[in-house]
Formats: C-alpha cells, sequence, structure tokens
C-alpha cells in the first residue's frame, strides 16, 4: 500500500493565504504599457493611449490593465499549514503532513494558490488552484498530482475551507491512485484539519 496519497486533501491548505488582502494602490499614471509578439515574447513599450499590432498582445507592468481594469497579479508571500489527516475511505486515520503554499492576490475576493506538501519519504505533492472570500471564510478549490517512490502515481480534486480570522479550518479531498507495477487503480478519499504554522 502507498503512503502519504491523502497528500492532495492537506496540501490544499494553502488557500488560506489570501488573507493577506492588500488592495493594489495602482493608478493609470503608474501603469507601464507595453506589446509583447505572440511568437517571440519580445516586448516593446509604447504610450499607454497606443494600441498593439496584430502580431501582439497588450501588457503591463502595474497598475490596471487597459483591457478588463483588473488589478496585475501580485505575489502575497508564502505560508505554511500542518494537515491532520483524520479520515479516509475505509475510516479513521491519524497522518499529518506540512503543507507550503504560494499566494497570489488576483482582484477582488480571487486568489491564486500554488505549492506542495511534504511527504517524505515518498516525493511531494505538487497542487495550483484558486481561493475566494466568502462572508468569513476562505474557500480553496484546488487539483494537484504526486509520483510515489513506491510504484503508485496520484491525482486528484481538493476543497478547503478556513476561518478568515485564524486561518485555520478543515479539508477534503477525492483522488484517483494507480499502480504501475500491479495496474491496479482506487478511487479514494481523505479528509481532516488545517491548522496554521510557521514555514521551516
Amino acid at each position: 500500500m502507498k503512503k502519504g496519497i491523502s497528500i492532495i486533501g492537506m496540501m490544499v491548505g494553502v488557500v488560506l493565504c489570501f488573507f493577506l488582502v492588500t488592495v493594489l494602490p495602482c493608478w493609470a499614471d503608474d501603469v507601464v504599457c507595453g506589446c509583447a509578439k505572440i511568437k517571440t515574447g519580445t516586448f516593446r513599450i509604447i504610450d499607454c493611449g497606443s494600441q498593439c499590432k496584430t502580431s501582439e498582445f497588450p501588457v503591463t507592468l502595474s497598475g490596471t490593465s487597459q483591457q478588463n481594469q483588473n488589478p496585475i497579479p501580485n505575489f502575497e508571500g508564502t505560508m505554511c499549514w500542518i494537515g491532520h489527516k483524520t479520515e479516509n475511505e475505509d475510516g479513521a486515520v491519524d497522518e499529518t503532513y506540512l503543507m507550503k503554499m504560494g499566494i497570489t492576490y488576483h482582484g477582488g475576493d480571487y486568489y491564486i494558490v500554488q505549492g506542495m506538501v511534504n511527504a517524505s519519504p515518498d516525493n511531494p505533492y505538487i497542487f495550483n488552484g484558486g481561493a475566494v472570500i466568502q462572508d468569513n471564510n476562505i474557500i480553496f478549490s484546488g487539483a494537484g498530482s504526486q509520483e510515489h517512490v513506491a510504484p503508485w502515481r496520484d491525482s486528484g480534486i481538493v476543497q478547503f475551507r478556513l476561518d478568515k480570522l485564524s486561518l485555520n479550518g478543515i479539508f477534503w479531498s477525492n483522488y484517483v491512485s494507480f499502480n504501475l507495477s500491479s495496474r491496479e487503480a482506487k478511487i479514494e478519499y481523505a479528509a481532516g484539519t488545517l491548522t496554521l504554522t510557521t514555514c521551516q
């Protein structure tokens, strides 16, 4: 039996970071406008009132986008949680993992989350997703995958619900595990708690 497959659930605890809700105070005269070639990515600065060529796409380096007036994504930092898995598809369990996530503010109540769950001695579980602030909660939904040292390969989805003030909460996940040696496939479940901690 593989180890650490439920990592998916906890890692996402990451979500919480969004609480670093920092409104980007960028205004039109702080914007650097430019155009990047679609094929090469070559960038050139232009006057913000000018148009890009059909072979280019518009880019703003700060402030708000001319097209949709949404804030430019801003990296808020790295946060960590202890994920305590208390339940799987067979019943009660007791496993813990460290989740480390990078949080990017995307505008409004929306965040982008990317990170990993340390599942030593297995390889880390890598995940990404999005989070929203709703009332007093931070709700995260994400997807991830893990290649185990053993012949198991996992992929799945997870949801986290965190308290906006404490950044602690719960998680649940559904995922599929496949054994390269036995060709066995399993649908699995994990649920538990998330506790904010210091990154090491």
